[in-house]
């Protein structure tokens, strides 16, 4: 259990982390997703007590993936980096597609900006992957 809340704890900074860089560099890329960010009728601001969940999302993820690879990691074997890889491709297909098509079809909002957010999703699974293959090896 210690295990698991602590490498819960590295993840979640890490995928809070790399989240906050890949959407400084896509509204770098997209400047017009920063207005559709600020946009309040899509989006919550802030300040709104609410918006504390998504900085809580990448914890609740990391204890997730430290608990399911608890589970799972005898499953693995190569190198740390083809480890990551391949937990991180399972984690795309089981968590990210689907989430990219729920999103497809429910927000009118560009496409382009979805699939930063898969990409997130890939970038944050290989991360946690990284973490977990390290800390916890196979």
């Amino acid at each position: 259990m210690k295990t698991i809340i602590s490498n819960g704890l590295i993840i979640g900074v890490a995928t809070l982390v790399a989240t906050f860089v890949i959407n400084f560099i896509t509204i770098s890329i997209f400047p017009e997703f920063q207005t559709i960010y600020e946009n309040t009728d899509i989006f919550r601001e802030a300040d709104d007590p609410l918006f504390m969940l998504y900085l809580l999302f990448p914890f609740a993820l990391g204890f997730a993936l430290a608990w399911v690879w608890n589970r799972v990691k005898h499953l693995f074997s190569g190198s740390l980096f083809k480890i990551s890889w391949d937990f991180s491709i399972l984690f795309l297909v089981v968590v990210g597609v689907p989430t990219f098509l729920i999103q497809l079809g429910s927000f009118n909002l560009p496409v382009m900006m979805m699939l930063s957010w898969l990409f997130t999703t890939y970038v944050n699974g290989y991360i946690a992957a990284l973490i977990l293959s390290k800390l916890n090896p196979p």
